[in-house]
């Protein structure tokens, strides 16, 4: 008698304090379907494509360096499925030279047979550029994990850094490229990996490197502020400061090392505790900010005021929004006085 094993799905991850948890619910919901089920590092599972049994590779991106390796799975028999987390918090449309190739690379028109969209404005892009691929609204595990049956698994994680850091404390969230803990060696040759070979996405990336860099600036500029205010004006306020998990933590550590009351913290986590148990989070345009407000937590974004990038990013639309270090040093004040709404 011929004994058909069950399909097996290999989901791919690249950094797991930002995946592994939403990773391992939808690995949850395909075991309960009869799926064999096997997590793993991206670049692992892709480099033993060959002695893997015949299964479904679910790849986290569609650049060129993730259509590369659906080519390379392709061709030991592998199914391809993917989903973009890039994206996720993207919620209109940017301005017009942001163009979106560098992401959905047109490769995956020939190496992708199904792609999950996490909304709609991700999968209006992804029609434009691959019209023919195979899209599916589906939403994304890592909004999934915001919801308030599922949330409440962080309880016992918020629970022990109550105890062990602080009870109530006011949280940094930084996200600055330009603070990367890679070189920028590193940084500009997994650039021209991703780069279409096309003139005209060439001028709209460089018009889109110039507003990222003024961003980022402004960001760097406003973080750095911010620390200084609460170290000097307010010494009896605690304040963690949780870099994003490609940044230098001695960056901040070295600033901050002036303040008693200000920490960096670890960063190798899901951040999503650290924002349960803090009393208020600030950012700088962070998708954790949006994290945040679904969780029912409250959130203040810094952002320019002339930034080209502020308004199609959902963060800034549900956070408390200021301009400046010192408007949302002043917002953090009337929260704790009972007047910030």
């Amino acid at each position: 008698m011929r004994c058909e094993s069950n399909p097996i799905v290999y989901i791919l991850i690249e950094r797991a304090e930002r995946e592994l948890d939403s990773k391992l619910l939808l690995a949850l919901f395909l075991v309960k379907k009869g799926f064999h089920v096997v997590v793993g590092l991206q670049w692992a599972l892709s480099e033993n494509r060959d002695c893997l049994p015949t299964g479904i590779f679910l790849f986290k991106g569609m650049n060129k360096i993730h259509t590369d390796n659906m080519d390379n799975v392709r061709q030991f028999g592998h199914t391809v499925v993917a989903m973009e987390e890039e994206l996720l918090d993207y919620c209109m449309d940017p301005p017009e030279y942001y163009d979106f190739r560098g992401h959905f690379h047109t490769d995956a028109n020939h190496h992708c047979q199904l792609f999950l969209a996490s909304h709609k404005f991700e999968m209006k892009v992804v029609e434009q550029i691959m019209p023919d691929l195979n899209v599916r609204l589906t939403g994304n595990p890592r909004t999934d994990f915001l919801r308030p049956e599922l949330v409440s698994m962080y309880g016992p994680m918020k629970e022990e850094i109550s105890e062990t850091i602080s009870s109530g404390y006011i949280l940094i969230n930084t996200n600055l490229t330009l603070n990367s803990r890679l070189s920028p060696q590193v940084l500009s040759d997994l650039h021209k990996r991703i780069v279409p070979e096309d003139r005209g996405w060439m001028k709209d990336d460089k018009e889109w490197e110039n507003a990222h860099l003024k961003w980022d600036t402004y960001n760097l500029k406003s973080t750095f502020k911010l620390i200084e205010l609460f170290g000097q004006r307010s010494p009896n306020q605690k304040v963690l400061i949780r870099p994003h998990p490609i940044e230098a933590t001695e960056t901040y550590t070295k600033f901050s090392k002036k303040y008693s009351n200000v920490e960096v913290t670890n960063n190798q986590n899901s951040a999503r505790p650290w924002i349960l148990a803090s009393d208020i989070l600030i950012h700088t345009g962070c998708a954790t900010g949006s994290e945040a407000i679904a969780m029912s937590h409250p959130t203040i974004s810094i952002q320019g005021k002339d930034s080209e990038l502020v308004q199609c990013r959902v963060t800034n639309h549900v956070s408390y929004l200021t301009h400046t270090a010192e408007e949302a040093y002043q917002a953090v004040q009337d929260f704790y006085a009972g007047k910030l709404k």
